[in-house]
C-alpha cells in the first residue's frame, strides 16, 4: 500500500445522474431494464487527481433505486472526506458496517476510490488483484432472458470473442429456457454455464431444472438464487 500523502486525501466527492439506452434490453426473471437509470461517481483527491464510479441499481431484484442510491451516496460521502484513499480497505469495511443493505452506492464510491488510488499511484487497477490480466483474470458474460434467436446469436458473437462461461438469465420459461441452453452446449461444448434464476423458480423446478441440465453432461459451474431467499424448501 502506498504510503499516506497528503495527495492521497480525499477532497470532493460528486455525483450525477445519468440515462443510459441499452443494446438489448436487460431482462430477468424479476423484470426488464430498456434505460439503465444510473449515476456517476467522481471522488477528486488534493492534487487534483480523479476517479470514478457507476451506481447501477436495479430496483426489481434489490429494491434500490438511483434516487435513494445518490442521497445514500452524498450520505456516505459526508464520512470520506479527508481521509486516504491509501486506506481504501477500512474505509470500505466502515462503509460496509454503516449501510449493509446499500450495496450499489457502496460500490460506487469504492470503485471511485479505487481509480482515484491507482491513478495516483500510476497503477492499472487490475494489478490489485493479480499479475497478469491475461491469464489471471477470467470473466463470464452474461445473456439475458430474449429470443431464442437473439440469443443462440450472443451466445456465437461472445464465443468468436473468447468467452468459455456463459452466465444464463433464466427463470421465466423453463421449457423454452432448458432447449435453449442445451442447443447452445451442442453448438459450443466448451462453454462452460452460470445459471442464474435470479428467484424465479419454486424448488421442484429448480431442481427438474438444474437435474436435467447436468443429465446432459453440461459444465455447471453455479446455479445462482433459484428460488427466493425466504421460501421454503
Amino acid at each position: 500500500m502506498a504510503p499516506l500523502t497528503t495527495d492521497s486525501i480525499i477532497n470532493q466527492i460528486d455525483v450525477w445522474p445519468i440515462d443510459i439506452g441499452l443494446t438489448d434490453d436487460f431482462v430477468i426473471s424479476q423484470g426488464a431494464i430498456e434505460i439503465a437509470e444510473n449515476a456517476f461517481v467522481k471522488i477528486t483527491l488534493e492534487n487534483g487527481i480523479g476517479g470514478f464510479g457507476e451506481l447501477a441499481p436495479f430496483e426489481e431484484l434489490t429494491g434500490e433505486t438511483r434516487d435513494d442510491g445518490v442521497i445514500q451516496i452524498r450520505n456516505l460521502a459526508e464520512d470520506l472526506i479527508g481521509k486516504s484513499v491509501s486506506d481504501y480497505k477500512t474505509i470500505s469495511s466502515e462503509m460496509n458496517e454503516k449501510e449493509p443493505d446499500q450495496p450499489a452506492p457502496r460500490c460506487a464510491l469504492e470503485t471511485a476510490m479505487l481509480d482515484a488510488y491507482c491513478r495516483l499511484n500510476q497503477i492499472p487497477m487490475w494489478s490489485l488483484w493479480c499479475k497478469n490480466p491475461r491469464t489471471d483474470l477470467v470473466t463470464d458474460i452474461t445473456i439475458p432472458i430474449l429470443s431464442y434467436e437473439k440469443s443462440i446469436e450472443l451466445a456465437k458473437f461472445w464465443h468468436a470473442k473468447g468467452f468459455k462461461t456463459l452466465k444464463m438469465k433464466v427463470g421465466i420459461d423453463e421449457e423454452g429456457e432448458f432447449r435453449l441452453i442445451s442447443d447452445i452446449n451442442k453448438m459450443f461444448p466448451d462453454f462452460s454455464f452460470i445459471i442464474d434464476a435470479n428467484m424465479g423458480f419454486v424448488p421442484d423446478q429448480a431442481i427438474r431444472f438444474i437435474n436435467g441440465l447436468s443429465d446432459k453432461g453440461l459444465n455447471i459451474l453455479l446455479f445462482e438464487q433459484p428460488q427466493k431467499k425466504a421460501q421454503d424448501g
